[in-house]
């Protein structure tokens, strides 16, 4: 059997080109970013949490059904960080989030 030659075509598709040093800078810059915005997402989130402990104590008086309200808005916290995609603008606020509201 005869050996071909490689198309242009066929050799472009197989030839990886390297990223530049700006490529380079400008992904690790995406994905400190993205770290940072989890990691505020997170510190917000847990802080979020904290304040409605009380409103699942057994003594704490509330109705059983605004309990359940409760126990599922902070579900929906704890889920916030598999359901967003968080970043953080030019001042370093968070954006991408939909906080869930709480219970009246």
């Amino acid at each position: 059997m005869e050996a071909t030659e490689p198309t242009p075509e066929e050799i472009a598709e197989t030839e990886a080109t390297e990223p530049t040093p700006e490529e380079i800078a400008a992904f690790e810059a995406k994905c400190q970013r993205e770290k940072d915005a989890m990691k505020k997402l997170r510190s917000e989130r847990d802080a979020r949490i904290i304040t409605t402990d009380m409103y699942l104590m057994s003594d704490y008086p509330i109705n059983n059904e605004k309990r359940k309200q409760w126990r599922r808005y902070r579900q929906h916290l704890r889920d916030l960080p598999g359901m967003s995609s968080p970043d953080l603008d030019e001042d370093g606020n968070l954006v991408g989030v939909e906080w869930p509201t709480p219970p009246t």
